[in-house]
């Protein structure tokens, strides 16, 4: 079985990304990723407990919400409708992102690109919610 970093990077150069040119960062492995005008980070962990899983997290436009209370419930609101993914907040930025999460044991082409696609879109839908006032 390959290393799952290996199928990662196959994958994004499947996907017309070269995986030489996404910063590493202090993760054992992480990609960072631009995307049509959206950023997001892919982390690959191969644990013996948890098995390969790969972390997929979409930054999100900087919002600072006028009811706090309101915009928060609006967020878990809006991850009931969420098939995949969730919204959450980092723990270092204190900042709303959009996560995917998927086992790694057998994943394909079509599953990881599924999920860049689907964390890419929820970002998008949020930012458009945000620049429209959705959430003041």
């Amino acid at each position: 079985m390959a290393k799952l970093t290996e199928v990662v990077d196959s994958f994004l150069n499947e996907m017309g990304i070269d995986p030489r040119k996404c910063t590493n960062s202090a993760f054992p492995f992480c990609r960072f990723l631009k995307v049509e005008n959206a950023e997001m980070v892919v982390i690959a962990r191969e644990d013996p407990g948890l098995g390969r899983t790969l972390g997929f997290v979409g930054k999100l436009d900087d919002y600072t919400p006028k009811e706090p209370e309101r915009y928060y419930r609006e967020l878990l609101m809006l991850n009931f409708e969420l098939i995949h993914g969730a919204f959450a907040i980092d723990r270092k930025t204190n900042k709303v992102v959009v996560i995917d999460n998927l086992q790694a044991d057998h994943i394909d082409f079509d599953e990881f690109y599924a999920s860049v696609r689907r964390v890419l879109e929820v970002a998008s839908r949020y930012n458009m919610k945000v620049k429209e006032g959705y959430f003041d």
